[in-house]
């Protein structure tokens, strides 16, 4: 009985260790690129935040927090609407001018014949950013009605909404894959007034959220 129970065993941990496998492939979690760190919220020490601190020096003056989505199979732009949001706070006198952005990088193709390229949903729910609250926290919702995306690199327009870019993409690209998400913040470079500090929190990219220091680590975005 012993020896007929080894083979079991066996297989039991064979497909504990696929299934680890599979689900560290398909939810990695988040890296932090450049000038992002760790750090705490301004107004609470106990809450644990992203902190970006730009220049305008790029890339090391810019700041992106990035999640590899590859690993889902099927993954289409129509999944990812209501999973794309934020909060932020912008200290004063930083604004969210210059592009400050979520950013969706999409293959037009199935995945076979990698072909990337980006959408932009800039903060402040305007065209290309701006009009953001200075010294609070703001929730934003980047699926929400306001045009403030931008798929001119995919051949669609700039300054349509959420459900503009759902209907563009699985129109032009029926075979797309979603490569992965990101919070970009590069604008120090393109705006003067977008020089300074912005803190993240509660950063939702497709089915995980960051919330904590043990959600990401320094690294590539790996897309």
């Amino acid at each position: 009985m012993f020896n007929r129970a080894l083979p079991v065993v066996a297989l039991a941990v064979a497909l504990l260790l696929s299934f680890s496998v599979a689900a560290f492939a398909q939810a990695p979690g988040f890296k932090y690129q450049n000038a992002t760190t760790e750090s705490q919220d301004p107004q609470n020490a106990d809450n644990d935040a992203l902190k970006i601190v730009t220049t305008a020096v790029f890339p090391a003056g810019s700041g992106s927090i990035t999640r590899r989505l590859l690993g889902f199979s099927g993954l289409n732009i129509e999944d990812l609407r209501n999973v794309l949001s934020l909060k932020y706070f912008f200290v004063s006198p930083r604004t969210c001018a210059g592009g400050t952005r979520i950013q969706i990088e999409i293959d037009k193709n199935d995945g076979s014949t990698p072909n990337p390229r980006n959408a932009f949903g800039y903060l402040g729910d305007k065209a290309f950013g701006g009009d953001c609250a200075m010294d609070e926290w703001v929730y934003e919702d980047m699926t929400n009605s306001a045009p403030k995306w931008d798929i001119s690199q995919l051949g669609g327009g700039q300054a349509v909404t959420w459900s503009a870019v759902e209907t563009f993409v699985i129109t032009m690209f029926p075979n797309h894959k979603i490569r992965g998400a990101a919070f970009v913040d590069d604008s120090g470079s393109f705006a003067p007034t977008a020089i300074g500090t912005v803190y993240i929190d509660q950063l939702q990219l497709y089915n995980r959220t960051w919330g904590n220091t043990s959600d990401g680590s320094a690294g590539p975005s790996g897309f």
